[in-house]
């Protein structure tokens, strides 16, 4: 399943794994200034290290979500959903481990026709996954250069959005990456959800867009960092770095119907 499970080819900082044949002396990844190096500088680690010591853990957000993370938490501790829907389920952003029992666990609710990710924190173990599922994996075509374990899962789409199936939808909001994307998913949930990566998060009297850091903009300003045009009406908004949900009840009264 793991392609070369003992090189030393997995960022310890941000759970990229480099599936060329030359590892850099530094993760390009983490060089980049929306990232950063730990501070006992740049260290390797190979699949084997991480599967003595880690499990992925399974909650479910409600009867169509699914929130995985890595046990115990990992490189920059990001998370990843699993959606189920009808037509085929969808695995939102990636995390950079995977075992057997996962993959089994998966296929009991009918495997992942597709991976989509966010941006390019989340590239992770991506191709691993996409093998194990046989599935392609979307990535907006504004961050091909970021992409390190290049294969022929990897479909790139360009454009504002990009529809999957059973109304389900990817969404380029730029910001973070110029690729970043956000899914809209309109029929889960009582009023919809958006799954929204670290890209945009919901504050008090805010929103937050990561370019590159977090900068709160108000609400009435977000328009003009969002590069789709279409409005979006949903309730709820799970982050990728938090088990919490996000109430945006808020953004869509102040600006009905983009949230």
């Amino acid at each position: 399943m793991i392609i070369s499970p003992s090189a030393k080819n997995i960022c310890h900082t941000c759970g990229v794994r480099y599936g060329t044949s030359v590892i850099p002396g530094i993760c390009e990844i983490c060089a980049d200034d929306r990232q950063y190096t730990g501070f006992t500088g740049q260290i390797w680690t190979s699949y084997n290290e991480l599967a003595t010591k880690s499990s992925i853990r399974f909650s479910r957000l409600q009867s169509t979500i699914y929130d995985l993370r890595i046990i115990p938490s990992f490189a920059i501790a990001q998370k990843a959903h699993l959606v189920l829907s009808s037509s085929g389920n969808i695995l939102w952003d990636c995390i950079p481990f995977i075992d057997d029992p996962t993959i089994a666990f998966i296929r009991s609710l009918g495997g992942i026709s597709a991976i989509a990710i966010s941006h390019p924190h989340y590239y992770s173990l991506m191709q691993d996954w996409a093998t194990a599922f046989d599935c392609p994996i979307y990535l907006h075509e504004k961050d091909r250069e970021w992409i390190k374990d290049p294969g022929g899962y990897i479909k790139l789409w360009s454009g504002s959005s990009k529809t999957l199936w059973d109304n389900i939808s990817i969404i380029h909001v730029g910001g973070h990456f110029p690729g970043s994307t956000i899914l809209h998913l309109p029929d889960h949930g009582r009023a919809g959800c958006l799954l929204t990566g670290d890209s945009v998060k919901a504050a008090i009297s805010a929103v937050s867009i990561l370019q590159p850091h977090q900068i709160q903009v108000k609400l009435q300003a977000l328009p003009q960092f969002m590069t789709q045009e279409e409005y979006l009406t949903t309730r709820r908004a799970p982050r990728a770095l938090s088990s919490l949900i996000f109430r945006t009840d808020r953004l869509a009264a102040v600006l009905p119907p983009l949230w």
